[in-house]
């Protein structure tokens, strides 16, 4: 007898137990444990930046060390100056472009870049160095006053647009407010390009060659033999001619 209420009492404990154990799961499932995460390297909500600070390389500080010109000039190369923290573009010309010494294949880049009324720049990625003009082996994510310069009447050459390849989106571009300075990101990671600016993403461009060889193909980059041929390589910030600043530039490699 005394057996048998021992048996039953360990019985009773370890349904107690089980039970406990299967509330505890449904609990944390409905709190979200468990849940898909999203890779911090793509966002695909507003613009945030992730990391931790000693991640990121800051182009304000020693900028000597971090940047020179595309045709190996030191830093500032011609028609650039560095006045209080803003690297600012005074051009009559055109290809004095502004490199990262270093080179980056997957990486995320943030900068503030002021608006022009007529203006025209880029950030053109992949560069080789060597060639006449930056562009001729990386290409460009568009800067521009779609209002103002002629570029702007074609989506494939407007801000945003991978330039000559893809176009930005045109819905997120209406809600788009450029301010004197706006804050602009791109992340280029493996196939993929994410370009924002003041937390809009205006374009979601694939880098996947199976994509672009056929973009290129048909593009005045067609004839350009070693046009984005290797994906690791220098940052520039373009020299089109006229006047243009950035600002607060850093990087991080993903």
């Amino acid at each position: 007898m005394f057996a048998s209420n021992v048996l039953r009492k360990s019985i009773v404990l370890v349904v107690a137990s089980m039970s406990f154990c299967l509330v505890a799961a449904e609990t944390s499932l409905k709190a979200g444990h468990g849940a898909r995460t999203e890779s911090p390297g793509i966002m695909s909500g507003p613009m945030k930046s992730v990391g931790t600070a000693s991640d990121w390389e800051d182009f304000s500080k020693q900028p000597s060390a971090h940047l020179r010109g595309y045709k190996g000039e030191p830093f500032p190369p011609p028609s650039w100056a560095l006045q209080n923290g803003c690297f600012q573009l005074n051009s009559t010309g055109f290809g004095s472009d502004l490199m990262t010494r270093s080179t980056y294949e997957n990486f995320e880049l943030e900068f503030d870049w002021k608006f022009q009324p007529g203006g025209n720049s880029g950030i053109i990625f992949a560069v080789q160095p060597g060639y006449e003009y930056s562009y001729l082996t990386g290409p460009e994510v568009q800067l521009l006053d779609d209002s103002k310069h002629p570029d702007g009447k074609k989506a494939i050459t407007s801000l945003g647009a991978l330039y000559g390849l893809t176009e930005p989106d045109s819905e997120a571009k209406k809600k788009l407010a450029l301010k004197e300075f706006s804050k602009c990101r791109l992340i280029v990671n493996g196939n993929q390009l994410k370009f924002y600016v003041n937390d809009v993403l205006v374009s979601d461009a694939s880098l996947d060659p199976k994509v672009l060889d056929a973009k290129i193909a048909a593009s005045k980059f067609k004839n350009m033999k070693d046009f984005y041929k290797q994906r690791s390589g220098h940052i520039v910030f373009q020299d089109h001619g006229g006047k243009t600043e950035f600002r607060r530039i850093r990087i991080r490699r993903l």
